[in-house]
């Protein structure tokens, strides 16, 4: 069994990997998904105990690589995860959780003629809660450093320092969040939309209330969140972002097999224009949806489809930042502090983008008699991109060129749960540029495994 997993760890720094560009990757946890990288992301792992009493503990052992080919640029990345947990339980449906983590990252880059190595450590309280609930668990309390979730995650999704209750019924289900970003280690802080996030830690006050009424296999939810900065401002170069997001969603099985989600999201609020004092106001949307649908046959092949967009502006340089470039109307530019997967190479943000995707996935051995083949699964996704607004640019300023023509993307991703406490993942994506790209046509090719170990 040691061996077993050593050959795996060792596949997991050795592989050649590949993504963008260098200079698009703005941050580490950018080339990334963190569904893969975290497998307890949304603490569903925190509820499934062997025990109900007394103090448990465990690990996460989670080595990923990652690299950026385009032309004759490169970037690799290696990084070892390690999380330390501890779980106390103190009295009935109530317990005291703790995580720590460490990532020792190593990154080697290309560009051009210039190449570069570095190498640091990154050591973080990751999570540190308590959470209770009554007898009937129909209400829930927490309140510490832990992940907090509005609708489908794209407006919000992450950790953070605050307090959390939950109400549920047969029919409603009520959510109610206030988190503060500010304390979180500026190194594993990823709400920064500006140099002074950068700097010194994102100060972000998150406050959210979700209501949702279900009904037998549906679901139906509305939720609010608004978004305070509290970050130092320079007042020749203000760069303040106060957001209000209001979103509406459903979700569920619309026919036997046919699994489904769909979600708008309106955002107001103010920001600054570049270099100076003056305000605009925010008037931008999103919308995010997908259905999947599942073939009673061998191999359980699944049918995917999702279509997103997010609004633009025709004046931003890029949508990594909270500041336009000149005032010419109301910031339409969609920004968000979440997660929303459209590809694994191109990665785009859901700003000023048309994002249309189908696709399929197989479990290959789901009918073999041996249990860890059983859990051996491949997803195939096309995905078609187009600008919303042709003048602008999309992500960190690609696409400069004034044409709708995003480009396409082949994505695979192969995942393999070999044991209960052991699985191994292996995603490559291929982006071919289109016409926004103008003469810079390089194909990018992405690949990302890892091997996720509890004990």
């Amino acid at each position: 069994m040691k061996q077993f997993i050593l050959t795996f760890i060792l596949m997991t720094f050795t592989v050649n990997i590949y993504s963008q560009t260098p200079e698009d990757v703005t941050d580490l946890n950018s080339i990334f998904y963190d569904e893969d990288a975290d497998p307890d992301l949304k603490s569903d792992y925190l509820g499934k105990s062997w025990s109900r009493n007394g103090i448990q503990y465990g690990a996460f052992l989670n080595p990923v690589s990652a690299s950026v080919i385009s032309g004759g640029d490169y970037l690799s990345t290696a990084i070892l995860n390690t999380k330390l947990w501890v779980k106390s339980y103190m009295w009935t449906n109530s317990y005291l959780y703790i995580r720590l983590t460490d990532s020792a990252i190593a990154i080697a880059a290309a560009d051009g003629m210039y190449s570069s190595l570095s190498n640091q450590n990154v050591f973080d309280l990751d999570l540190a809660f308590i959470s209770a609930a009554n007898a009937k668990g129909s209400f829930e309390f927490s309140t510490g450093r832990k992940y907090f979730n509005v609708g489908s995650g794209v407006v919000f999704d992450g950790r953070a320092d605050g307090a959390e209750a939950a109400l549920h019924t047969s029919i409603i289900d009520f959510l109610l969040f206030t988190a503060y970003s500010g304390l979180l280690y500026k190194e594993n802080n990823p709400y920064a939309l500006n140099d002074t996030d950068e700097a010194d830690g994102s100060k972000r006050l998150f406050s959210a209330g979700e209501l949702t009424f279900n009904y037998y296999n549906q679901s139906i939810y509305t939720f609010g969140m608004a978004q305070f900065d509290f970050s130092e401002q320079d007042d020749q170069n203000k760069t303040e972002y106060n957001s209000q997001y209001y979103g509406l969603g459903v979700k569920g099985v619309a026919i036997q097999y046919l699994s489904y989600f769909s979600e708008f999201i309106y955002e107001r609020g103010t920001s600054y224009i570049t270099s100076t004092q003056e305000k605009a106001n925010i008037n931008a949307f999103a919308f995010n949806s997908g259905a999947n649908y599942f073939f009673q046959s061998k191999m359980n092949p699944i049918l995917i489809f999702q279509y997103a967009m997010g609004s633009g502006d025709s004046d931003r340089g890029n949508y990594v930042s909270s500041n336009r470039s000149i005032s010419t109307k109301d910031d339409t530019g969609f920004v968000y502090f979440g997660t929303f997967n459209g590809g694994y190479a191109l990665k785009p943000r859901l700003s000023n983008i048309h994002v249309i995707r189908t696709g399929f996935s197989f479990s290959l051995f789901s009918g073999s008699k041996t249990r860890s083949l059983q859990n051996f699964s491949l997803t195939g996704k096309y995905g078609y991109y187009l600008k919303m607004k042709k003048d602008s640019t999309i992500n960190n300023g690609d696409a400069p060129e004034a044409d709708y023509n995003v480009g396409q993307e082949v994505d695979l991703s192969l995942k393999w749960k070999l044991l209960y406490d052991l699985s191994y993942y292996i995603n490559y994506g291929l982006f071919i540029p289109g016409a926004a790209y103008g003469d810079n046509d390089n194909v990018n090719n992405y690949i990302t495994t890892g091997v996720n170990l509890t004990f």
